[in-house]
């Protein structure tokens, strides 16, 4: 048990820490600039989602859904920090 709340809580560590750099883009590619990039972001979003979903379905939880506009926000709101001060 102890290890299934471990996992569901590391999936939704990574899940929250994804989202935050838009679209759950990996943190080696907080900016992605290639389609490949783009490619992998979104199944690694989307791989994330059915983790947590799987993991939520077993405690009874309803399913997450990503929520683009929420995704983009997070995206621009993350280069702003990211960018050097002037």
């Amino acid at each position: 048990m102890k290890l299934r709340t471990t996992i569901f809580l590391s999936a939704l560590t990574l899940s929250t820490t994804l989202s935050a750099t838009a679209l759950g883009a990996p943190l080696a590619i907080a900016n992605p600039h290639t389609e490949e990039d783009l490619t992998r972001e979104a199944a690694t979003t989307q791989e994330v989602l059915n983790l947590t979903n799987q993991q939520r379905q077993q405690h009874g939880l309803p399913s997450l859904s990503i929520n683009q506009e929420l995704s983009q926000d997070s995206h621009h709101w993350a280069e702003t920090l990211t960018k050097p001060e002037r």
